[in-house]
C-alpha cells in the first residue's frame, strides 16, 4: 500500500508537470542529460561553491580523492550487516511489531543516497528530518538521542562558513555531509540494536502478574 502511494505520488508529480509546462520535452532533456549530470567529477553538477554538498564530489574536489562507487558499496554493506545484526537480535528477543521502524529505514536510506550521490543541493538534505526525528523519540537512549540532534543542526547549519566569517564553501558542505554521516551512524546502531517504539526502561521492565481475586469469593 505504501508503495502504491509513492508510484501514485511521483504519477501526480509527473502529469502535472507536463500540464503546466504544456509539454514532456522537460523530462526528455532531463533524462538525456542525466548521465553526464551523474558522472563523476562532472563540471555541469556543480561543486560546494554552487550549493553541491555531496560528500563523494567534496571529496573529490577538495581532497583529490576520487573513490568511485567505494563508498556506496561501504555504506550498502554497512546497512546489511545492521540488518542481519538486528534480525538476530528480534530472534533472541522477540517484540511486537514497531511500525515506526519503516520510518528508521527509509530515514537511513535517503541519507544513504546523499552521501553516495554526485549530486546533492543543499535542500535535498531536508530528507534527512525523518531519520533525526526517529532517533530523538522518547524511546530512544540518550547517547543516541545527543548524537541525533547533533547531526541535524550540522545539517542545518549549510551556511556555516558565511557564519563564521571563513568564506569557504566547502566548510559548510563538510559540516552537511559530516552531520549526515553522523545520523546514517546512529541510525545504523538503532536498527543492529533492534529499536523499537517502546520505551528502554519499559523494555526491560518484567510483566505485571495479573491481580489476585479478593478472598472468600
Amino acid at each position: 500500500m505504501s508503495l502504491a502511494g509513492q508510484v501514485a505520488g511521483v504519477l501526480a508529480a509527473v502529469v502535472a508537470s507536463i500540464e503546466f509546462f504544456g509539454s514532456a520535452a522537460p523530462w526528455s532533456a532531463w533524462l538525456r542529460e542525466l548521465p553526464r549530470l551523474m558522472a563523476a567529477g562532472s563540471p555541469i553538477a556543480g561543486d560546494a561553491r554552487e550549493g553541491n554538498y555531496a560528500l563523494v564530489r567534496l571529496l573529490r574536489d577538495s581532497a583529490g580523492v576520487s573513490l568511485g562507487p567505494v563508498i556506496p558499496a561501504l555504506l550498502v554493506l554497512a546497512t546489511i550487516a545492521a540488518l542481519v545484526g538486528g534480525r538476530r537480535r528480534s530472534a533472541r528477543a522477540p517484540s511486537a511489531p514497531d511500525p515506526s521502524r519503516t520510518v528508521l529505514l527509509v530515514g537511513l536510506g535517503a541519507a544513504l543516497s546523499l552521501l553516495s550521490t554526485e549530486l546533492a543541493w543543499q535542500h535535498y538534505f531536508v530528507a534527512v528530518v525523518p531519520l533525526a526525528l526517529f532517533l530523538v523519540r522518547p524511546a530512544t537512549r540518550l547517547v543516541p538521542a545527543l548524537l541525533a540532534c547533533t547531526g541535524l543542526a550540522m545539517v542545518a547549519l549549510q551556511n556555516v562558513g558565511r557564519l563564521f566569517d571563513l568564506h569557504e564553501p566547502a566548510a559548510g558542505a563538510a559540516l552537511v555531509a559530516g552531520g549526515t554521516l553522523l545520523l546514517f551512524a546512529t541510525g545504523l546502531r538503532e536498527v543492529a540494536r533492534g529499536a523499537s517504539a517502546s520505551s528502554p526502561a519499559d523494555a526491560g521492565a518484567a510483566p505485571r502478574a495479573a491481580p489476585l481475586p479478593p478472598a472468600g469469593r
